[in-house]
């Protein structure tokens, strides 16, 4: 892969603005990858990749900074600052409305 052609691809969801940008949640990505680990077919394969993801992401950095994303990202919405509870709404609202 080009350094050029890479994407930031994240471990848990880029929702969390806490964690957005983190250098820990983020790793360069071939568009491919970036594209079909976030569309990763059914639950099953969706689990699959995340602990595949997961498992070398403590090998990378560690379990103890595996674990604090895992915190920030598991946080209830009602726990999570105004700005992103708001977005998080928002974008409930428009998948219903858009199906």
């Amino acid at each position: 892969m080009l350094y050029a052609e890479a994407q930031i691809g994240h471990y848990k969801s880029r929702r969390h603005i806490d964690i957005r940008w983190d250098d820990d949640n983020t790793r360069p990505q071939c568009n491919d990858c970036n594209q079909s680990m976030a569309g990763a077919h059914g639950a099953e394969r969706m689990r699959e990749v995340e602990a595949l993801y997961r498992s070398r992401l403590v090998d990378e950095i560690g379990l103890e900074s595996v674990e604090r994303i895992e915190a920030i990202a598991d946080k209830p919405v009602k726990e999570l600052g105004k700005y992103e509870r708001l977005a998080t709404e928002a974008r409930a609202r428009w998948r219903k409305s858009n199906g």
